[in-house]
């Protein structure tokens, strides 16, 4: 009889043992979830692989990224903010209105540190220029989004939105015609949608490899405009014509396209005469694209 009590004791403490491990275990889960705090804060994601996990600095070998949370406001929208080529991702923070912008409308903004990316969804053998291990479009799209997705934020269906400037409003665009269960509109200023028409650009040949030698590939991959009768969301184009690095033509041929095919689809085109490819051009486009995000129903 003692033994049985004895057995029955330790099978007991065991399962209390049990029980507290699975608590503790419980709320590490929880500690491990986003905190955000009103302002900026910067947090790291993983570069490459199935990990999808965010964690806080420093970011050593992992990507950081900047999320901005309006003080005493009610988040309405999140929206997901790419930086041009070699540009840092708090270039936008720094030399444009944004923060102010985000703060009345209460948006949640996200901008990730995305370096030199074409935002291309894949390398190829001929490829020279690679933004980290995992292509920068296929990054956003397999662990930026899952990993901010775990907290709750970009969920499907969601008010999200997507903004990017120069090689970033072609990464903007990329993500909408890709992701558009995702985000709910888009925005691209100074973009550029079809590679096809700069075939000797040494940023597309260096992802995409020789348009002589890769003609299909260059009209195919990442290329919105070749696949504009399948975009879906509304979108805000601007481009100003005294742009002497993306041309302009660029914007004004995706924008007559898209209308041409989508005539009931709400797109906003603007196109200053004098505003050139620079932050004087940029930050007067922000409370318009807000603007035009918040009439997204």
């Amino acid at each position: 009889m003692k033994n049985l009590y004895q057995n029955l004791n330790r099978k007991l403490l065991w399962q209390i043992l049990l029980i507290y491990l699975i608590s503790i275990n419980s709320l590490q889960i929880v500690a491990d979830k986003l905190d955000l705090k009103s302002g900026i804060q910067t947090v790291c994601l993983p570069k490459e692989g199935k990990e999808t996990t965010l964690s806080y600095p420093p970011c050593t070998n992992k990507i950081p990224v900047d999320v901005y949370t309006p003080e005493n406001k009610k988040i309405v929208a999140n929206v997901l903010v790419l930086n041009g080529w070699s540009f840092p991702r708090d270039d936008w923070q720094k030399k444009t209105r944004i923060l102010a912008s985000a703060k009345e409308k209460g948006f949640r903004l996200i901008f990730p540190e995305m370096g030199k990316t074409n935002y291309e969804s894949e390398y190829f053998p001929e490829t020279k220029l690679k933004w980290s291990t995992t292509p920068g479009g296929k990054w956003v799209r397999e662990i930026l989004i899952p990993s901010f997705q775990e907290n709750g934020i970009l969920m499907k269906n969601g008010k999200n939105f997507v903004m990017g400037l120069s090689t970033g409003g072609r990464g903007a665009a990329i993500l909408g015609f890709t992701q558009p269960d995702i985000f709910a509109a888009a925005a691209s200023i100074s973009g550029d949608f079809d590679q096809t028409t700069m075939p000797k650009d040494r940023l597309m040949t260096g992802s995409y490899g020789k348009y002589d030698e890769n003609k299909e590939r260059w009209e195919t991959i990442d290329n919105v405009h070749r696949n504009a009768k399948d975009w879906k969301i509304p979108i805000y184009l601007g481009h100003g014509q005294a742009d002497k690095i993306s041309p302009f033509i660029q914007t004004k041929n995706f924008y007559l396209k898209l209308k041409e095919l989508h005539p009931n689809l709400k797109i906003v085109f603007n196109d200053p005469k004098d505003a050139e490819h620079d932050y004087k051009y940029w930050d007067s486009e922000v409370d318009p694209i807000f603007e035009f995000f918040a009439s997204i129903k």
